[in-house]
């Protein structure tokens, strides 16, 4: 059996998993954003009472300016008290979202790794005795298990932590771009 087949094999099952674990930590980095953006923003407008638009405002800028009006149309204590539980929740949300996506592909790599030390022990299991003569004892033994671990540590969680990190650069970037596209390519020039 080739590689790209076996990869093949092996990856197929889990397709839905691995698009969940990409949803959620879209999810998850989502919320990271908001919380940024609204934190700084709701303590600048609380404490100057000034929710005067810029010239030029973006779609994010004039939402963001209802939810603090409507917020500081209670009074500066009750708006105060309303953004914290808009804080938590967001932050609650994120951590929510980070965890279930760890759960999930914590889930499938349990999984794909069980499903290849099967294959590996069926492929053993399979040979003459001849062949597993020519190894010293225990070095199959060691094939199955600590290579396979090395494997999961070195190649599988090297690629979740690709993912979630290219997530996060490109969500992160994207909303820089569109909140203020000349300092951001100026900055990522630099």
């Amino acid at each position: 059996m080739n590689n790209k087949n076996f990869t093949k094999q092996i990856l197929k099952p889990y397709t839905g998993s691995l698009i969940l674990f990409f949803v959620l930590m879209c999810m998850a980095t989502l919320f990271s954003i908001a919380s940024i953006l609204s934190v700084s923003n709701f303590l600048q407008i609380l404490f100057d009472t000034n929710t005067e638009l810029a010239e030029n405002p973006s779609q994010l800028e004039i939402i963001l300016n209802k939810v603090y009006d409507y917020c500081l149309s209670f009074g500066k204590h009750k708006a105060l008290w309303l953004f914290a539980a808009i804080i938590f929740a967001i932050y609650f949300l994120k951590d929510l979202f980070t965890y279930l996506g760890s759960y999930f592909i914590g889930s499938t790599r349990n999984k794909i790794i069980r499903n290849i030390r099967n294959k590996l022990f069926e492929q053993f299991s399979t040979q003459t005795i001849g062949f597993i003569a020519n190894f010293k004892k225990g070095d199959l033994l060691s094939r199955v298990s600590n290579d396979i671990t090395e494997y999961d540590q070195n190649v599988l969680q090297s690629i979740q932590t690709l993912i979630t990190n290219l997530i996060s650069v490109i969500m992160y970037f994207s909303v820089l771009i569109y909140i203020d596209y000349k300092n951001t390519v100026l900055v990522f020039l630099v």
